[in-house]
């Protein structure tokens, strides 16, 4: 293969869900089996995500190879099937991440982004869907990913030669993605365990009680309510638990139930919640970081335990992400509705009721010192701040 052949038109903003989308509404409502029925008239589609799947494949094994890079293309050496694969699988992931799942202010998303693990066990578990929508002539490299996806090396295809190992094992992938994109294979519906069920839904009401208590010493105002958003929307919802965990397999997701990670850092709840105002009181944040910390890493718990059942029935853990998902736009439209953000109305002749920190300069420079040795940071709403003291 040329370097010229690698230039492909690259897939089109919305490529995966567009056709995602196409292949359910043909489905005609006929769960998994019209969804993979749908699938096979969408050759064209399937070769294009196939193509650009290739490119990153192709990319990486030239890395790899070095110098045997071209005597591989050519036949000259024993063909790379086991490392071929996994370069397929994981420039799989790297497709889905960057064509699904966009987060939105109003916490909803895209279809969700597949990982090289969930395409692996999709392909594992379902080998016969998968060669029925990339086509015939692919039976023996399926079963060579299925080999790799369970941990052991492939074996050599006899007669196999680089060019049409690389179209097979890309269709395949891209068969595999785009099934594990739209629908899950289980032909009977995900229980969520009601208990845990409640159990994420009041801890993620007991988040919000925390952060929106207007006595909990936080001084919340406009900025900090745009700084949760940015929290729960940005770094918790989205780069957290969407793009590290909503993409593990049941193997992966079960080990963290008993010790779930550590979801946000102090550090990162630190600056959330205190960037807007450097006059808080250390006490009261540190009191309000523990606090809302129990309750996310307890609301992640329940979660991590719902999405290892769901993904343990060969889906993704769609559903329980959604749970997720409804939880951030409950959050976004109480943040929206807080009046924390806006000056209250002050009737005539009377003063503001919240004094300006400029009011008392020296109680500011106390405060201002207890905030830099807390680990806080000069922000600029702070900087503005300081330069009108200097004035």
């Amino acid at each position: 293969m040329k370097v010229t052949e690698l230039k492909r038109t690259p897939l089109e903003e919305g490529f995966i869900d567009n056709l995602v989308g196409k292949a359910i509404g043909m489905s005609g409502g006929d769960g998994i089996t019209g969804f993979i029925r749908s699938l096979q008239g969408e050759g064209a589609a399937l070769k294009k995500l196939a193509d650009a799947i290739e490119v990153g494949l192709v990319s990486e094994l030239r890395k790899q190879a070095g110098q045997n890079f071209a005597k591989i293309q050519r036949d000259q050496v024993p063909l790379p099937l086991t490392a071929m694969i996994k370069l397929g699988l994981k420039s799989a992931e790297a497709v889905s991440t960057k064509e699904t799942g966009t987060a939105t202010a109003a916490g909803t998303t895209s279809s969700d982004p597949v990982s090289a693990a969930q395409i692996a066990e999709l392909i594992k578990n379902n080998k016969r869907s998968v060669v029925t929508v990339a086509g015939g002539g692919v039976n023996a490299i399926v079963d060579a990913i299925v080999q790799v996806a369970g941990g052991a090396e492939a074996t050599a295809i006899e007669n196999l030669k680089y060019e049409k190992a690389l179209d097979g094992i890309c269709l395949s992938i891209a068969a595999a993605t785009i099934i594990a994109t739209g629908e899950d294979l289980s032909e009977t519906p995900f229980q969520m365990d009601p208990a845990l069920k409640q159990q994420f839904e009041q801890l993620g009401a007991q988040i919000l009680d925390i952060l929106l208590d207007p006595s909990n010493g936080l001084k919340q105002n406009q900025d900090f309510l745009d700084n949760i958003k940015n929290l729960i929307i940005v770094h918790y919802l989205n780069e957290r638990v969407r793009k590290r965990y909503a993409v593990m397999t049941a193997t992966q997701l079960t080990p963290l139930v008993a010790t779930p990670p550590e979801i946000l850092t102090a550090g990162e709840y630190k600056r959330f919640l205190s960037q807007h105002n450097p006059s808080i009181d250390p006490a009261a944040l540190a009191k309000v970081i523990t606090d809302v910390t129990t309750a996310i890493q307890g609301q992640f718990k329940a979660w991590l335990e719902l999405a290892a059942d769901e993904a343990a029935t060969g889906r993704k853990p769609q559903e329980s992400l959604s749970l997720y998902t409804a939880w951030a736009r409950t959050a976004i439209q109480m943040l929206d509705q807080s009046k924390y953000g806006s000056a209250p109305e002050t009737p005539a002749g009377s003063s503001s009721p919240e004094a300006s920190p400029l009011d008392d300069p020296e109680k500011f420079i106390e405060d201002l010192e207890k905030y830099l040795a807390s680990g806080g940071t000069i922000t600029p709403e702070l900087l503005a701040l300081l330069k009108e003291l200097v004035k």
